[in-house]
């Protein structure tokens, strides 16, 4: 029977909204397995929802749990205002852990993706911090990263949010890019398309540098193969 990554892979990931982003960003990326399976259980994927906690249960409680799964464990989490507060705290929450090896992080998240032995013996933690493991932000931030500057309908949903908040709209800078990449997605041919919608309808960029970063993070961490027609560099 083939081995797929979810049969010994966990990622967790923030919400069912990130969920959908990423393996839509993955399966456009060549990693066609996801495509056999739509069931969040099924992959292996656990969600943190706000009423479950939100970051700080995932990252106390959830990450722990999953790495005394005995299997490989991936985590991809918001920078918001500050990647390195973000960074310490998985690395305060792993440093509690008292299971198997000790987990040992880098004092600063890789750019190319963080990837450390797991606890267990032929196992691996990964921890990718969005957007790109050291700047503010969060998924939105990322797929933002993917369109240029110069694109006259993505800047000024910049412009538009940015008035918007001087009308006193209640966006924290934190939500800005949030609040700019769903502006942004209101105005395309179909309007208000989920994120993960987005991302399959190739209203993105997924063969820019920092989604075939998140890739190979992604591939390096489960060990497992592309399909032969990834996107073209």
């Amino acid at each position: 029977m083939r081995e797929h990554w979810y049969d010994k892979g966990i990622l967790l990931v923030e919400g069912i909204d990130d969920f959908h982003t990423i393996k839509n960003l993955l399966i456009q990326q060549g990693l066609g397995d996801f495509a056999q399976k739509t069931i969040v259980n099924e992959f292996f994927i656990l969600k943190s929802l706000s009423h479950e906690g939100g970051v700080d249960s995932l990252i106390r409680n959830r990450l722990p749990t999953a790495i005394k799964s005995g299997r490989s464990v991936g985590v991809v989490l918001d920078a918001d205002t500050d990647p390195m507060a973000r960074w310490q705290s998985i690395r305060t929450a792993l440093g509690n852990l008292e299971y198997g090896n000790r987990v040992v992080l880098p004092e600063s998240p890789d750019p190319m993706g963080t990837i450390t032995p797991g606890a267990l013996s032929e196992t691996k933690l990964g921890i990718w911090i969005m957007p790109d493991n050291s700047a503010p932000g969060s998924i939105e931030s990322f797929l933002g990263m993917t369109l240029p500057d110069t694109e006259p309908v993505w800047k000024h949903a910049e412009t538009a949010t940015r008035k918007a908040q001087e009308l006193d709209a209640p966006i924290s800078e934190n939500k800005f890019d949030k609040a700019r990449a769903h502006t942004w997605l209101a105005w395309q041919e179909e309007p208000g398309k989920p994120l993960g919608q987005a991302v399959t309808a190739k209203l993105f960029r997924e063969n820019h540098e920092v989604c075939l970063r998140f890739r190979d993070w992604f591939v390096r961490l489960f060990d497992v193969p592309l399909n032969e027609n990834p996107p073209p560099a």
